[in-house]
């Protein structure tokens, strides 16, 4: 039923790693892409795609552009776009995503809040028609020896 999940990039394309085996207390920062398998106390930001397996533990809030969680979050969750839950996710917090996309079985303890999408701006509306003369700012070039700095003024 949800076979289409958000595919895990190659191994080669997640910069940072936590095994199974791993217990880290502190914030975890990257801009790459993350797997976290293990137990993290402490806050995740990710500039990339997060993975979460399962038993993965994150006690914490967890910032990123995409997320794929398995485990167990407790803290708030804020996504930029897609955040996936599969049936063994457990997130006892507030989640503040784009979209959503919930496996049977996975568990939301909290608010969920979806960003409206940004209407696209149309730029040819905002550039000057090429009849229209476009005033500068500023109507005089300033010299050198017209500018006075004296002491206690600040620049």
């Amino acid at each position: 039923m949800f076979e289409n999940k958000l595919p895990e990039p190659p191994r080669k394309d997640i910069e940072t790693i936590l095994e199974a085996s791993v217990d880290v207390k502190g914030n975890l920062r990257s801009e790459g892409n993350v797997k976290i398998d293990g137990k993290l106390e402490g806050n995740v930001d990710i500039g990339g795609h997060l993975i979460m397996g399962d038993p993965a533990e994150v006690k914490g809030n967890i910032n990123a552009y995409s997320a794929v969680i398995s485990g167990t979050v407790t803290g708030n969750v804020k996504v930029k776009t897609l955040l996936e839950l599969t049936e063994t996710a457990k997130i006892v917090g507030d989640v503040d995503i784009a979209k959503l996309k919930v496996a049977e079985g996975a568990l939301l303890i909290g608010n969920c809040k979806m960003l409206e999408p940004k209407p696209k701006v149309d730029v040819s509306k905002a550039l000057p028609k090429k009849e229209e003369k476009v005033t500068p700012l500023v109507k005089k070039e300033i010299k050198k020896e017209e500018i006075k700095i004296e002491p206690g003024h600040e620049v």
